[in-house]
């Protein structure tokens, strides 16, 4: 019997000669969720690495965007039904928006949601690497039609902040003895304040000059936010030696006793 005989480039065929790529006709997909694109915007915390971490505040109504798309290539009208899932990361549904659509190939939908974060959620570590929030989960479902169902969901997280404060509302002593105090705001109840505390190295609250500390409010031209700057001593003056200060950050309450106002 004649041997039989083939070449290697026969053999070794590569592989995308045998298999080709099929396109999908239908093929729906989560494409991308941008949040805080309406009015308010979503603000910026710069992370260690340089890049920028997109959160928000609570209590804030911010706006959320959410894209489908029907990446096949049918030209074909397609129905599917969407939603998007907000989940705590404790693992409870928050709220849920549904719609649906129907798309030809290579056609795109975007929902606008506004949606009002009544909760916080974020972790900020010691380097200052900003993690964490409130989950959003996007999800589109083609059906048996759907070519791919991979693509068909998409998480983001979204932190959410407690609080934004400029720190222009404080309560402070009268260190430099001109009987006015060191903080030119006047405070209120039910709103964050900083307070000033004085305290000796032992933890004790200090007397010298005043159980307030050194801490005070001046203001300022080139602030980042708001009117003011804080320091520890007075323009053009250095800080004393020796001190523990300390700025505490609550709120007041218009009662003599420490009930909760109901600030959140």
């Amino acid at each position: 019997m004649a041997p039989l005989y083939a070449s290697s480039n026969q053999l070794d065929l590569d592989d995308e000669s045998l298999v080709q790529a099929k396109a999908s006709l239908i093929d729906f997909e989560v494409t991308s969720i941008e949040f805080g694109t309406g009015s308010n915007q979503a603000m910026e915390w710069s992370q260690p690495d340089g890049s920028i971490q997109e959160y928000v505040i609570r209590g804030l109504e911010i706006q959320i965007e959410i894209t489908f798309t029907q990446a096949g290539t049918s030209s074909q009208p397609a129905y599917a039904e969407a939603s998007l899932q907000i989940w705590h990361p404790v693992g409870f549904m928050i709220d849920e928006f549904t719609s649906n659509m129907t798309l030809s190939g290579q056609q795109s939908v975007v929902q606008q949601i506004t949606w009002v974060p009544n909760m916080s959620h974020s972790e900020l570590d010691g380097q200052g690497l900003l993690t964490g929030g409130i989950e959003l989960v996007g999800m589109v479902d083609g059906g048996l039609a759907d070519d791919n169902q991979d693509n068909n969901q998409l998480t983001r997280l979204m932190p959410v902040a407690i609080w934004h404060d400029s720190m222009d509302n404080g309560f402070c002593g009268d260190t430099d003895g001109d009987g006015a105090n060191d903080c030119p705001n006047v405070p209120y109840a039910n709103q964050p304040v900083w307070v000033g505390g004085g305290y000796e190295a032992d933890g004790s609250l200090s007397s010298d000059p005043d159980t307030y500390g050194h801490w005070r409010m001046i203001d300022s031209d080139d602030s980042a936010e708001g009117d003011k700057h804080w320091r520890v001593a007075r323009e053009d003056s250095d800080y004393a030696s020796n001190r523990h200060d300390r700025l505490w950050w609550g709120w007041f309450t218009p009662f003599e006793n420490c009930d909760d106002p109901g600030h959140g």
